[in-house]
């Protein structure tokens, strides 16, 4: 099992995001990481400005980045070819720590399957489900 807090962006953020993460344990097959999401960054400025919430688009985001950060280091040659899912189950409100687990699955061929889970403490707010294809 390989621990890391710095994960270099494999691609830019939606509205210069930057995603500081917690702990991230990766090992063959799966990554793990936690990201703190501040009351008073950018993303929550406008959904909504009297009861605010992360959009759900963070949370595929933060699966994305994580998904691209184990292919670069295992199958290097994958890259995104669909997102297959995205269900939204529960809030996210400013001060919360989201934890992704995403791990990885061989399809048919040279696909690899992801399947993400979000969860803020013992609550699952989201799952992505995403296929890579070798380019």
């Amino acid at each position: 099992m390989q621990n890391s807090t710095e994960i270099s962006a494999p691609r830019p953020f939606p509205m210069n995001f930057d995603f500081h993460l917690g702990e991230t344990r990766m090992e063959v097959g799966q990554i793990v990481a936690e990201r703190f999401f501040g009351e008073k960054e950018l993303v929550f400025a406008g959904h909504f400005p009297s009861n605010k919430i992360l959009p759900g688009v963070m949370l595929v985001e933060f699966a994305l980045y994580l998904g691209e950060a184990y292919l670069r280091r295992h199958h290097d040659r994958h890259r995104l070819s669909k997102i297959d899912s995205a269900t939204f189950l529960a809030p996210v409100f400013p001060g919360g720590k989201v934890r992704c687990r995403c791990e990885f699955s061989q399809e048919l061929g040279d696909i690899l399957a992801m399947k993400a889970v979000l969860q803020r403490g013992e609550v699952t707010c989201a799952k992505v489900r995403a296929a890579y294809a070798r380019r």
